[in-house]
């Protein structure tokens, strides 16, 4: 029996069991958590309900378990008023973004710092009248916590006791943001050259003095230190210490953690930065001979504190003696190294060795080691009101 064929109208019928409806369910929980700052920021404005959720913590901690797109912050250092720049540091030859003014004042006679960042949330300094190549005694006038994807900041309360004035002080200072589950509050560490140890507390909106066997062990030396740029990692915060010839890690807790170094060889570090495998990542740049200047450069993974693997394939010989004085800003997820110097991003291919210009910019534009962030939604005033 020969079968019947389908009418037009039957074929082209949409079938009953087959939804096109997508559920709110999946549009708020599984969609919009994985889409980039600016889009959720333009969802904010389809209703009330949207704005309303897409604003709670709860979505905020969402996206921000999702979001992996790495920026750095660039400013321009000469003209007034001062703007800043972006750039993307898995894209970088999509160039800096056109410049917008900050959200804050900035007088014309004051300096801005990039101090440290965590989960998108940048710590910057206002100076009283210093340029950005003089190293003084100066104070911040201000503390700011400033998302740059949003443009949200908040202003950090000066501390109330005298004796905390020193957390305004520029000298020699060290700074590291992180955040702390527990009580669910972002903390910035504040080390002076004194040395002493202070946190800020954004749910508090507060400063206290913390007792540290830090204080007595760095007390008479502490000035000549050089601090590199802070890491978070599973809530502790990690710093790059230099003293002399003497290079190592220090922990939140302020432990002291020894390097990859050997000790009868000139080395200086190049950057620390932490991978998608979630562990500490640290350059460390060994001169080899010095006739024709040459230089060794490793890649060591730090798996638990103070044990360290060098990585295979990481060894690089350089003999382009300005590249030892390039930034290192950031290790790409290809492998490749990205660098910045006099206004210039390159990509330093870890294989071939070979250097690529990425992006350029004036040499009146300065990227800031600290300024590298992560574009999410975490407002710096989430605590107001509550």
């Amino acid at each position: 029996m020969a079968r019947r064929k389908r009418s037009r109208a039957e074929a082209g019928a949409p079938r009953n069991d087959i939804t096109t409806e997508l559920s709110p369910d999946i549009a708020l929980f599984h969609i919009l958590p994985r889409l980039p700052v600016k889009s959720v920021l333009r969802f904010r404005r389809v209703s009330k309900q949207w704005h309303s959720f897409l604003t709670t913590p709860e979505f905020v901690n969402m996206h921000r378990r999702h979001v992996n797109t790495e920026k750095m912050v660039a400013i321009r250092s000469t003209r007034k008023p001062y703007k800043f720049s972006t750039i993307d540091c898995e894209r970088p030859k999509d160039g800096f973004t056109a410049g917008r003014p900050f959200p804050f004042k900035v007088g014309p006679s004051q300096c801005i710092r990039i101090l440290t960042s965590v989960h998108g949330l940048v710590c910057v300094g206002i100076l009283k009248s210093v340029p950005f190549n003089v190293i003084s005694n100066a104070e911040y006038c201000d503390l700011i916590l400033w998302n740059p994807a949003t443009d949200e900041y908040k202003t950090l309360l000066k501390p109330q006791a005298f004796s905390h004035n020193d957390c305004y002080n520029t000298h020699e200072s060290l700074f590291g943001l992180y955040h702390s589950s527990w009580d669910d509050d972002y903390k910035l560490l504040r080390v002076t050259w004194h040395p002493k140890v202070y946190i800020y507390s954004l749910k508090s909106d507060s400063w206290r003095k913390v007792e540290s066997d830090f204080q007595r062990t760095r007390l008479h030396y502490f000035s000549s230190y050089i601090w590199g740029p802070s890491v978070s990692l599973n809530e502790n915060l990690y710093f790059l210490e230099h003293v002399g010839d003497t290079y190592s890690i220090m922990r939140l807790t302020l432990k002291v953690i020894a390097t990859p170094f050997s000790g009868n060889q000139w080395t200086s570090w190049l950057s620390f930065t932490i991978l998608r495998d979630g562990c500490i990542h640290l350059w460390v740049n060994t001169e080899i001979n010095p006739v024709p200047l040459s230089y060794e450069n490793q890649l060591w993974r730090m798996e638990g504190d103070g044990i360290w693997t060098k990585l295979e394939n990481s060894t690089m010989i350089l003999c382009d003696y300005p590249i030892q004085y390039h930034h290192r800003l950031h290790l790409m997820r290809n492998g490749n190294l990205l660098t910045y110097d006099r206004g210039c991003v390159y990509q330093l291919d870890m294989k071939t060795h070979n250097k690529d210009l990425c992006s350029y910019t004036t040499k009146t534009m300065r990227i800031w080691p600290g300024g590298k962030y992560i574009e999410t939604m975490v407002s710096p005033n989430q605590y107001v009101n509550k």
